[in-house]
Protein backbone atom coordinates (compact mmCIF):
# COMPACT_ATOMS: atom_id res chain seq x y z
CA UNK A 1 0.00 0.00 0.00
CA UNK A 2 2.97 2.52 1.23
CA UNK A 3 4.70 1.69 -2.17
CA UNK A 4 1.88 2.14 -4.57
CA UNK A 5 0.82 5.44 -2.68
CA UNK A 6 4.42 6.57 -3.02
CA UNK A 7 4.81 5.69 -6.73
CA UNK A 8 1.56 7.71 -7.85
CA UNK A 9 1.74 10.59 -5.47
CA UNK A 10 1.19 13.56 -7.00
CA UNK A 11 0.31 12.84 -10.54
CA UNK A 12 -3.45 13.46 -10.38
CA UNK A 13 -2.39 16.58 -8.44
CA UNK A 14 -4.29 15.61 -5.20
CA UNK A 15 -2.81 16.37 -1.99
CA UNK A 16 -3.43 13.78 0.97
CA UNK A 17 -3.86 14.75 4.59
CA UNK A 18 -3.71 12.44 7.34
CA UNK A 19 -4.69 13.16 10.93
CA UNK A 20 -2.84 11.47 13.33
CA UNK A 21 -2.13 11.65 16.76
CA UNK A 22 1.67 11.00 17.01
CA UNK A 23 3.82 12.30 13.71
CA UNK A 24 5.39 8.86 14.31
CA UNK A 25 2.09 7.04 12.84
CA UNK A 26 1.81 9.07 9.83
CA UNK A 27 2.86 7.42 6.61
CA UNK A 28 6.92 7.46 5.17
CA UNK A 29 5.38 9.18 2.34
CA UNK A 30 4.00 12.52 3.95
CA UNK A 31 6.55 15.12 3.00
CA UNK A 32 4.87 17.42 5.31
CA UNK A 33 4.16 17.67 8.90
CA UNK A 34 2.15 20.36 10.69
CA UNK A 35 1.83 19.84 14.61
CA UNK A 36 -0.77 21.58 16.24
CA UNK A 37 0.15 23.03 19.79
CA UNK A 38 -1.92 24.82 22.30
CA UNK A 39 -2.47 28.48 22.71
CA UNK A 40 -3.14 28.71 18.67
CA UNK A 41 0.59 27.71 17.69
CA UNK A 42 1.46 25.38 14.86
CA UNK A 43 4.51 24.44 12.67
CA UNK A 44 5.11 22.92 9.57
CA UNK A 45 8.02 20.98 9.30
CA UNK A 46 9.14 19.30 5.84
CA UNK A 47 10.38 15.77 6.13
CA UNK A 48 13.25 16.12 4.04
CA UNK A 49 14.48 19.12 5.71
CA UNK A 50 13.83 19.71 9.15
CA UNK A 51 15.85 23.05 9.02
CA UNK A 52 13.37 24.61 7.44
CA UNK A 53 10.52 24.40 10.15
CA UNK A 54 8.46 27.51 9.68
CA UNK A 55 5.66 28.57 12.71
CA UNK A 56 2.77 30.32 12.76
CA UNK A 57 -0.50 31.29 15.21
CA UNK A 58 -3.84 32.53 14.12
CA UNK A 59 -5.65 35.12 16.13
CA UNK A 60 -7.63 34.00 19.19
CA UNK A 61 -10.84 32.26 17.96
CA UNK A 62 -10.26 33.22 14.17
CA UNK A 63 -7.74 31.72 11.60
CA UNK A 64 -7.04 33.56 8.25
CA UNK A 65 -8.55 31.70 4.90
CA UNK A 66 -9.06 32.67 1.54
CA UNK A 67 -11.45 35.54 1.26
CA UNK A 68 -12.34 35.82 5.14
CA UNK A 69 -12.43 34.31 8.11
CA UNK A 70 -13.48 31.11 9.94
CA UNK A 71 -14.75 30.96 13.43
CA UNK A 72 -12.95 28.74 15.34
CA UNK A 73 -15.41 27.86 17.73
CA UNK A 74 -17.99 26.76 14.62
CA UNK A 75 -15.25 24.98 13.27
CA UNK A 76 -14.46 22.84 15.64
CA UNK A 77 -18.28 22.02 15.97
CA UNK A 78 -18.19 21.03 12.38
CA UNK A 79 -15.09 18.95 13.15
CA UNK A 80 -16.69 17.07 15.73
CA UNK A 81 -19.93 16.74 14.35
CA UNK A 82 -18.58 15.99 10.44
CA UNK A 83 -17.54 12.27 12.30
CA UNK A 84 -21.10 11.18 12.71
CA UNK A 85 -23.46 9.88 10.41
CA UNK A 86 -26.86 10.36 10.66
CA UNK A 87 -30.05 8.41 9.40
CA UNK A 88 -33.16 9.54 9.56
CA UNK A 89 -35.44 6.42 9.39
CA UNK A 90 -38.37 6.99 7.73
CA UNK A 91 -42.15 7.43 9.82
CA UNK A 92 -43.84 6.65 7.08
CA UNK A 93 -42.14 3.98 5.16
CA UNK A 94 -43.29 0.86 3.25
CA UNK A 95 -43.31 -1.05 6.58
CA UNK A 96 -46.58 -1.48 8.32
CA UNK A 97 -47.49 0.15 11.33
CA UNK A 98 -48.64 -2.96 12.47
CA UNK A 99 -49.33 -6.87 11.69
CA UNK A 100 -51.38 -9.31 13.06
CA UNK A 101 -49.39 -12.97 14.12
CA UNK A 102 -52.05 -14.06 11.64
CA UNK A 103 -51.19 -11.97 8.67
CA UNK A 104 -47.66 -12.85 9.17
CA UNK A 105 -48.29 -16.45 8.61
CA UNK A 106 -51.25 -15.79 6.32
CA UNK A 107 -53.32 -17.90 7.89
CA UNK A 108 -57.09 -17.18 9.53
CA UNK A 109 -58.65 -18.37 12.94
CA UNK A 110 -60.86 -21.19 11.10
CA UNK A 111 -58.28 -22.63 9.60
CA UNK A 112 -55.28 -22.87 11.30
CA UNK A 113 -52.63 -25.37 9.93
CA UNK A 114 -51.62 -27.26 13.03
CA UNK A 115 -52.40 -30.99 11.77
CA UNK A 116 -50.95 -29.72 8.21
CA UNK A 117 -47.53 -28.54 9.84
CA UNK A 118 -47.03 -31.06 12.06
CA UNK A 119 -47.78 -33.84 10.07
CA UNK A 120 -46.00 -36.25 7.20
CA UNK A 121 -45.54 -35.94 3.64
CA UNK A 122 -44.90 -38.64 1.74
CA UNK A 123 -41.57 -38.87 -0.48
CA UNK A 124 -39.20 -41.16 -2.89
CA UNK A 125 -36.24 -42.59 -0.95
CA UNK A 126 -33.11 -43.40 -2.65
CA UNK A 127 -34.23 -47.00 -3.06
CA UNK A 128 -37.35 -46.43 -4.83
CA UNK A 129 -39.92 -46.94 -1.79
CA UNK A 130 -42.16 -44.52 -0.70
CA UNK A 131 -41.06 -42.90 2.80
CA UNK A 132 -42.53 -40.38 5.15
CA UNK A 133 -41.15 -37.14 6.21
CA UNK A 134 -42.31 -34.21 8.20
CA UNK A 135 -43.30 -31.54 6.67
CA UNK A 136 -40.98 -29.26 8.71
CA UNK A 137 -38.19 -31.17 9.65
CA UNK A 138 -36.63 -29.68 13.01
CA UNK A 139 -33.37 -31.65 12.13
CA UNK A 140 -32.79 -29.42 9.46
CA UNK A 141 -34.10 -25.62 10.20
CA UNK A 142 -36.04 -23.25 12.08
CA UNK A 143 -36.79 -21.05 9.79
CA UNK A 144 -40.17 -18.96 10.76
CA UNK A 145 -41.77 -15.95 10.11
CA UNK A 146 -40.85 -13.17 12.21
CA UNK A 147 -41.62 -10.17 10.67
CA UNK A 148 -42.07 -8.25 7.75
CA UNK A 149 -40.07 -4.82 5.92
CA UNK A 150 -41.04 -3.17 2.83
CA UNK A 151 -39.73 -6.16 1.11
CA UNK A 152 -41.44 -8.63 2.55
CA UNK A 153 -41.56 -12.06 5.22
CA UNK A 154 -38.85 -11.85 7.60
CA UNK A 155 -37.73 -15.49 8.49
CA UNK A 156 -35.74 -15.84 11.51
CA UNK A 157 -34.07 -19.29 11.82
CA UNK A 158 -32.18 -20.29 15.08
CA UNK A 159 -30.70 -23.49 14.23
CA UNK A 160 -27.50 -24.03 14.67
CA UNK A 161 -26.25 -24.56 11.13
CA UNK A 162 -28.29 -21.28 10.38
CA UNK A 163 -28.96 -18.12 12.33
CA UNK A 164 -28.84 -19.90 15.50
CA UNK A 165 -28.31 -20.96 18.05
CA UNK A 166 -29.10 -17.88 20.50
CA UNK A 167 -31.05 -14.84 19.80
CA UNK A 168 -30.76 -11.46 22.49
CA UNK A 169 -33.52 -8.90 21.73
CA UNK A 170 -32.31 -5.32 22.97
CA UNK A 171 -34.36 -2.16 22.69
CA UNK A 172 -35.57 0.83 24.40
CA UNK A 173 -39.22 0.38 26.86
CA UNK A 174 -42.04 -0.25 24.29
CA UNK A 175 -39.71 -0.54 21.83
CA UNK A 176 -41.63 -4.47 20.61
CA UNK A 177 -38.90 -6.64 22.30
CA UNK A 178 -41.48 -9.45 24.15
CA UNK A 179 -43.93 -9.06 21.03
CA UNK A 180 -40.72 -10.12 19.24
CA UNK A 181 -39.68 -13.19 21.44
CA UNK A 182 -43.71 -14.20 21.51
CA UNK A 183 -43.88 -13.61 17.64
CA UNK A 184 -41.27 -16.28 17.00
CA UNK A 185 -42.21 -18.40 19.58
CA UNK A 186 -45.94 -18.85 18.37
CA UNK A 187 -44.14 -19.26 14.71
CA UNK A 188 -42.25 -22.12 16.22
CA UNK A 189 -45.39 -23.81 17.43
CA UNK A 190 -47.36 -23.12 14.68
CA UNK A 191 -44.80 -25.00 12.60
CA UNK A 192 -43.22 -27.98 15.06
CA UNK A 193 -45.17 -30.20 16.77
CA UNK A 194 -44.63 -30.74 20.46
CA UNK A 195 -43.37 -33.99 19.71
CA UNK A 196 -39.81 -32.23 18.11
CA UNK A 197 -40.13 -29.15 19.80
CA UNK A 198 -40.11 -28.44 23.71
CA UNK A 199 -40.04 -24.74 25.12
CA UNK A 200 -38.52 -23.36 28.59
CA UNK A 201 -39.68 -20.25 29.68
CA UNK A 202 -38.38 -17.69 32.50
CA UNK A 203 -39.96 -14.26 33.12
CA UNK A 204 -38.61 -12.66 36.11
CA UNK A 205 -40.95 -9.23 35.27
CA UNK A 206 -44.21 -10.36 36.52
CA UNK A 207 -45.02 -13.21 34.52
CA UNK A 208 -47.24 -11.68 31.75
CA UNK A 209 -45.37 -13.24 29.27
CA UNK A 210 -45.79 -16.66 30.32
CA UNK A 211 -49.25 -15.78 30.68
CA UNK A 212 -49.95 -15.45 27.24
CA UNK A 213 -48.30 -18.99 25.89
CA UNK A 214 -48.95 -20.88 29.07
CA UNK A 215 -51.58 -23.07 27.65
CA UNK A 216 -49.32 -24.27 24.19
CA UNK A 217 -48.66 -28.25 24.57
CA UNK A 218 -45.00 -27.16 23.68
CA UNK A 219 -44.18 -26.14 27.01
CA UNK A 220 -42.21 -27.93 29.74
CA UNK A 221 -41.35 -25.73 32.40
CA UNK A 222 -41.38 -22.44 33.45
CA UNK A 223 -40.18 -19.80 36.21
CA UNK A 224 -41.21 -16.61 37.06
CA UNK A 225 -40.70 -13.91 40.07
CA UNK A 226 -43.79 -13.84 41.21
CA UNK A 227 -44.16 -17.76 41.98
CA UNK A 228 -40.99 -17.50 43.70
CA UNK A 229 -42.71 -14.35 45.75
CA UNK A 230 -46.27 -16.27 46.64
CA UNK A 231 -44.09 -19.97 47.48
CA UNK A 232 -41.88 -17.11 49.96
CA UNK A 233 -38.84 -18.66 48.28
CA UNK A 234 -37.92 -15.55 46.29
CA UNK A 235 -36.84 -15.01 42.79
CA UNK A 236 -33.37 -15.78 43.04
CA UNK A 237 -34.23 -19.24 44.03
CA UNK A 238 -36.43 -19.60 41.28
CA UNK A 239 -33.80 -18.51 38.81
CA UNK A 240 -31.39 -21.08 40.57
CA UNK A 241 -33.65 -24.44 40.96
CA UNK A 242 -34.19 -24.05 37.32
CA UNK A 243 -30.44 -23.62 36.16
CA UNK A 244 -30.01 -26.76 37.97
CA UNK A 245 -32.96 -28.37 36.07
CA UNK A 246 -30.77 -26.97 32.68
CA UNK A 247 -28.19 -28.48 34.24
CA UNK A 248 -30.05 -32.00 34.72
CA UNK A 249 -31.19 -32.15 31.23
CA UNK A 250 -28.03 -31.77 29.69
CA UNK A 251 -26.40 -34.41 31.70
CA UNK A 252 -29.23 -36.60 30.37
CA UNK A 253 -29.17 -35.37 27.09
CA UNK A 254 -25.39 -36.56 26.95
CA UNK A 255 -26.14 -39.69 28.58
CA UNK A 256 -28.62 -40.27 25.65
CA UNK A 257 -25.92 -39.25 23.10
CA UNK A 258 -23.60 -41.17 23.95
CA UNK A 259 -25.48 -44.45 24.03
CA UNK A 260 -26.51 -43.66 20.27
CA UNK A 261 -23.04 -42.67 19.46
CA UNK A 262 -24.46 -38.80 17.92
CA UNK A 263 -22.96 -35.64 18.93
CA UNK A 264 -26.22 -33.95 18.32
CA UNK A 265 -29.49 -33.71 18.77
CA UNK A 266 -31.04 -33.09 15.45
CA UNK A 267 -28.74 -36.41 14.79
CA UNK A 268 -30.15 -38.39 17.73
CA UNK A 269 -33.73 -37.57 16.79
CA UNK A 270 -33.18 -38.22 12.86
CA UNK A 271 -32.33 -41.72 14.19
CA UNK A 272 -34.80 -42.24 16.31
CA UNK A 273 -37.96 -41.14 14.83
CA UNK A 274 -39.81 -44.15 15.79
CA UNK A 275 -38.91 -44.08 19.39
CA UNK A 276 -41.48 -42.69 21.88
CA UNK A 277 -38.58 -41.52 23.68
CA UNK A 278 -36.52 -39.65 22.02
CA UNK A 279 -35.45 -36.17 22.99
CA UNK A 280 -36.64 -33.26 21.88
CA UNK A 281 -35.19 -29.69 20.39
CA UNK A 282 -35.38 -27.60 23.69
CA UNK A 283 -35.89 -23.99 23.25
CA UNK A 284 -35.29 -21.40 26.38
CA UNK A 285 -37.14 -18.20 26.13
CA UNK A 286 -36.22 -15.44 28.66
CA UNK A 287 -38.27 -12.20 28.90
CA UNK A 288 -36.68 -8.94 30.27
CA UNK A 289 -35.31 -9.21 33.99
CA UNK A 290 -35.64 -6.43 36.32
CA UNK A 291 -32.58 -7.56 38.44
CA UNK A 292 -29.85 -9.55 36.33
CA UNK A 293 -29.14 -12.42 38.74
CA UNK A 294 -25.17 -13.17 38.96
Amino acid sequence: EKKTAAKHKNQLGISFVFVKQYKEHLPSYCTDVINLYPDNKASLTPRQDLNKQKWFRWRDGWQKAAGGHIDIAAYNAYKLLAGLVYLRISQNGKVPSGLSFFELCQISAGNMPISYNWGYKEQLADDGTTEKKRRYDITKSLKVPIGRTEFGITYLDLHEDADGPHMLVAGTTGSGKSETIISYLLSLCLHFSPEELNLMLVDMKGGGFIKRLENLPHIVGTVTDVAGDESGTGDEYMVRRFLESLRCEIKRRKLLLNQMHVDSADKYIAACRDIETHIKELSHGSGEFQNNPN
